[in-house]
């Protein structure tokens, strides 16, 4: 197969809806993603593997004293100004929000640095806990595996990850998961579509859904399925807590996550998300 058969058939193989709806680059009019389709999966070293597998842990650890830092100072262990400064914006809903004691422990369960990789090594320019990303990476790695690649994390980790991430959240061994993505985040949407699906041939109960398509009662969030009504146990919340007010029924998705009616990741804390934290972190 040469390198443009490999191209052509990862298009081909691409869901009809694409996997990211941006803006389109300078593609090929019958290309299904808004970029150039490379006929292999960007490689690295074995150095830069080793440097990677470890990143993971120090980012985790990063996110577990930031998360203790905020507690500590809110309650004048550490100085006043660290929260000050990281509630700076916020509106007090979602300070109040990021301050429960139900929450306390809680960290976002899918971390995604944005590196740079350049002549002196890999520079970080960021951290997300609300990545886009995993539902196009997803679905090309498992089209490069099918090629032959070798793919780090397995043909189709990022979905078996993700199961796994959910299931480990839920007391029950079948949990439903409602993915909610937001209107800000619409060009992602189609990716959660496919992670749903994907979910779902692993398993799981999974759902992408609009805000607006949340039913709420005194008891719980529900989703409209063709058996009735089915009670969702996790939210996986694809939206920003910047854009409450922008958002249908975020008050009551909050509200029952508050009554612990539902698990919600990541958890609502305003201060694990602000880019300004990362100015704390620091790596030999």
């Amino acid at each position: 197969v040469n390198l443009q058969d490999r191209c052509l058939r990862i298009n081909e193989n691409i869901p009809d809806g694409g996997l990211y709806t941006g803006e389109r680059r300078e593609v090929h009019p019958n290309s299904k993603v808004p970029w150039r389709i490379s006929p292999v999966p960007f490689p690295i070293s074995a150095e830069d593997l080793v440097w990677l597998e470890n990143l993971g842990t120090h980012l985790l650890k990063f996110y577990k004293v930031c998360n203790l830092l905020y507690s500590q100072s809110t309650r004048g262990i550490q100085p006043k100004w660290i929260s000050d400064y990281l509630d700076k914006g916020k509106p007090e809903t979602v300070i109040e929000f990021g301050r429960m004691r139900r929450f306390k422990s809680q960290l976002p369960q899918v971390i995604r640095p944005d590196i740079l990789p350049t002549e002196n090594g890999m520079v970080i320019s960021e951290l997300d806990s609300i990545p886009g990303g995993i539902g196009f990476t997803g679905g090309l790695s498992i089209q490069y595996s099918e090629l032959g690649c070798e793919i780090l994390g397995g043909s189709n980790g990022m979905a078996t990850g993700f199961a796994e991430m959910v299931r480990s959240l839920s007391k029950k061994d079948q949990p439903v998961l409602a993915i909610i993505v937001s209107d800000e985040a619409e060009d992602y949407r189609q990716e959660m579509y496919w992670l749903a699906s994907e979910l779902n041939r692993l398993g799981l109960y999974a759902r992408t859904v609009h805000p607006r398509d949340i039913i709420f009662t005194e008891t719980g969030l529900f989703l409209d399925e063709d058996e009735g009504n089915i009670q969702v146990d996790i939210v996986y919340r694809f939206f920003e807590l910047f854009d409450l007010k922008n958002i249908p029924k975020s008050e009551l998705i909050l509200y029952a996550a508050k009554k612990r009616n539902v698990i919600i990741t990541p958890p609502p804390k305003a201060y694990l998300e602000e880019k300004l934290l990362f100015a704390l972190f620091h790596h030999p």
